[in-house]
């Protein structure tokens, strides 16, 4: 297919408005959402539960919001052109940073009520100046911001290469063709300075990704336990995050695949490869996870084995069963699932393997 009949497939493929059922389905979402944040405010006097549901969902939501741009950065730096039908589904996630500083925002400003180290002086050290509500909050504040600001410029990179192809400035018209059409006078030479562009910021954002999320990682989950510490938790929190953000992806593509009519776009040799790189992450995501305990082992660090004796065999505590859940929701069924042909070649398998997935992270 020659450019101009691709450029011209894709119009003739692009809907004018949202899906109504789709848009519905969010809305309801969100104020399920809404309503289940404000029982968690409203049961109890400390209201902690509430708390910890903002918490969790804010964690969850300033990850995805950042892995669109995070992984079409790794389809640049690969080169992997089965990842363009993907890469403009996946960087639609960058909406996502407005709840999430909004979450953020309602954090740093209630953290006095969650965080057990604000009241308690115990630690001494380096502890003793880590936790401290200024340079926590500069340190939560300076990791969102940097790594934002670095993924919503690859995002207008992206796009604006898009409108260097001939008929997509006319198409797109308005805000849109200003914001990220406005002064290209050559679309040849400004599409070679695009694809510069992002060849200098790909490795960046994967990167600053990587630290930024690792330090949000401690800051916001591990510090809830001050007195214990893994040095892989990070990199399994960010892990978790591009794979959680990898099965959304799969399903939003399955999904408007058949309600749009996208089929050509998203073709089972591409939903292989989706489904192949799915099972790279899940391989990756657990292998942060095993190690954490192989590191406690293998270096002998009794001190380390309070947190996972409490979520692996104390029978008091609700989550002994949840772990045990979770570790075969986000491993053991999708790695089995997706050694199957059948299973990455089947779309609405696909998405339930994807779901599940995505429910084990959460869990986690």
């Amino acid at each position: 297919m020659t450019n101009d009949k691709l450029v011209q497939t894709v119009f003739d493929a692009t809907p004018s408005e949202s899906p109504k059922g789709l848009r519905s389905t969010a809305f309801v979402l969100i104020a399920l959402g809404l309503l289940g944040l404000g029982l968690g405010f409203a049961a109890g006097e400390s209201a902690t539960t509430g708390w910890s549901a903002l918490l969790t969902g804010t964690v969850l939501v300033i990850g995805v919001a950042l892995v669109g741009p995070l992984l079409s950065a790794v389809f640049q730096l690969t080169g992997a052109k089965w990842g363009r039908a993907y890469r403009r589904l996946a960087e639609s996630s960058v909406v996502l940073m407005i709840p999430g500083l909004l979450g953020v925002g309602l954090l740093l400003a209630g953290g006095n009520a969650y965080l057990p180290w604000v009241h308690e002086h115990p630690h001494v050290g380096g502890k003793a100046v880590w936790l401290t509500r200024g340079f926590w909050d500069a340190r939560v504040v300076g990791a969102l911001v940097i790594s934002y600001a670095l993924g919503l410029r690859f995002v207008w990179w992206s796009v604006r290469r898009d409108f260097c192809v001939a008929g997509v400035k006319e198409r797109f018209t308005g805000k849109l063709g200003d914001l990220f059409g406005s002064g290209i006078a050559n679309p040849d030479r400004e599409a070679e300075r695009c694809e510069r562009k992002l060849s200098v910021l790909a490795p960046l954002v994967v990167i600053v990704y990587a630290f930024a999320f690792t330090l949000l990682g401690i800051d916001l989950i591990m510090a809830l336990e001050p007195d214990w510490f893994s040095t892989l938790f990070g990199a399994w929190y960010f892990m978790g995050n591009a794979f959680f953000g990898l099965a959304l992806v799969a399903i939003f593509s399955v999904a408007l695949s058949n309600s749009l009519g996208l089929t050509q776009f998203f073709s089972t040799k591409r939903q292989g490869d989706m489904a192949t790189l799915l099972l790279a992450f899940c391989l990756i995501n657990v292998d942060f996870f095993w190690n954490q305990y192989l590191t406690i082992w293998y270096a002998n660090l009794p001190e380390e084995t309070g947190y996972l004796i409490e979520r692996t065999v104390n029978r008091d505590l609700p989550w002994r069963s949840l772990s045990f859940v979770s570790l075969a929701a986000f491993f053991l069924i999708p790695f089995t699932a997706l050694l199957l042909r059948r299973v990455k070649h089947n779309a609405g398998l696909l998405r339930i393997v994807a779901l599940v997935a995505m429910v084990g992270i959460f869990s986690a």
